[in-house]
């Protein structure tokens, strides 16, 4: 029908489309693969923003179009986190997961500076003694509490006599002097960061999360920046597969209420 010639694609039209699908497919990848995770963790952006900026890099060999595109998108993303604190709160939590450490910080050394003060933060917050209430007791309360009151038995006193129980008095009292301030806390933060850097970096298809379950007895302190950080999802866009079966679930048919499904 000649009456429709205008609505088909040119040359240019194609070769344009072309291009743009050259420049998305890339992109489109590892976005379905990013959206399909259950559990993405902020860490994973700094990885991503990488490779997303080797993709966007200008070549010699681009038009004037697809260059373009790559400086808009490049400085789109610019733009959504050209914040201090974004980046910040960004370089932490990928130095805190086990999978890359350092590998993807711009400096190291300032990275390793915001998660120690984080740690100590975390620290003093969470290290404060509870305010302590009055306690108002009855009489009889008193009275209950003083005819309960056990006495230990020779068979208790002679099992707290037993090595493991002298074992543990000195591991306590030993852990007790380390919390009374005998060293500071910034140092033994940075204790722990050392023997953090010393590990080998787990694969990329383990769970950080499971590490740090692990790990976090080891590293008490890096364990609370890792539980704060590791917990903020990499992206809030909802799973793709209620894209894929939405199709499925909303039609015309389903929307009908005269419809008869029986």
């Amino acid at each position: 029908d000649r009456s429709s010639w205008h609505l088909m694609p040119k040359d240019s039209d194609v070769r344009t489309l072309e291009m743009v699908c050259q420049l998305l497919g890339p992109l489109n990848d590892f976005t379905d693969l990013l959206a399909s995770e259950t559990k993405t963790t902020l860490s994973s952006l700094k990885p991503v923003m990488e490779h997303i900026t080797g993709i966007l890099e200008e070549k010699e060999e681009d038009d004037a179009l697809t260059k373009q595109m790559k400086k808009v998108m490049t400085d789109d993303l610019q733009q959504r986190y050209s914040s201090e604190d974004v980046s910040k709160l960004i370089d932490i939590a990928c130095f805190i997961d086990p999978r890359f450490k350092g590998n993807f910080s711009q400096n190291k050394d300032e990275t390793v500076m915001f998660t120690v003060e984080e740690a100590v933060k975390l620290e003093e917050m969470t290290s404060r003694p509870p305010q302590e209430l009055p306690a108002f007791t009855t009489a009889q309360e008193q009275g209950n509490s003083t005819s309960t009151t056990t006495v230990p038995s020779a068979a208790t006193k002679k099992k707290d006599k037993s090595l493991s129980c002298l074992l543990k008095k000195i591991t306590s009292a030993k852990q007790e002097t380390v919390k009374e301030g005998d060293v500071p806390l910034k140092e033994r933060v940075i204790a722990e960061v050392k023997l953090y850097m010393s590990q080998p970096p787990i694969s990329s298809d383990t769970d950080p999360l499971a590490w740090w379950k692990i790990n976090a007895q080891e590293l008490p302190l890096l364990g609370k920046v890792a539980r704060k950080f590791l917990c903020i999802p990499a992206t809030i866009a909802a799973d793709i597969s209620s894209y894929l079966t939405g199709p499925n679930l909303i039609q015309e048919r389903r929307a009908d209420p005269n419809a008869n499904f029986y």
